[in-house]
């Protein structure tokens, strides 16, 4: 029975649009001494058709994000490459927002850099 729904459900997934998911849900990188964070974010396409990376906007011009899978088909990953650069920043511990644009909801995502001082 236990299979049976298992089996239900992934069909019923298969038959909806894209639907990203980010994992880790929330980013944490250290910056090296030269001031740079580099991490990579995870996407999964959870949906019942290819899921289009658009464009990835970042909230400051201290960062950059690469796609590097798109289209994601259903059921496969695919990943974000993410570059931050943190010379100027005051504080030891900040954040960036990344706007994701695709053709599944609207996504922010968070990426918190912890730098040394």
């Amino acid at each position: 029975m236990r299979n049976a729904l298992i089996a239900c459900a992934l069909i019923i997934g298969l038959q909806t649009g894209p639907e990203m998911q980010l994992v880790p849900p929330k980013l944490e990188l250290h910056a090296d001494s030269a001031g740079f964070a580099q991490g990579r974010v995870k996407v999964l396409n959870r949906g019942g058709e290819p899921l289009q990376l658009r464009k990835v906007v970042p909230s400051c011009k201290c960062a950059a994000a690469t796609v590097l899978t798109n289209p994601i088909y259903p059921l496969e990953v695919g990943e974000i490459l993410v570059h931050i650069n943190t010379r100027d920043w005051r504080d030891s511990i900040s954040t960036v927002e990344l706007e994701i644009e695709s053709n599944a909801a609207p996504t922010r995502y968070v990426v918190t850099v912890h730098r040394r001082r």
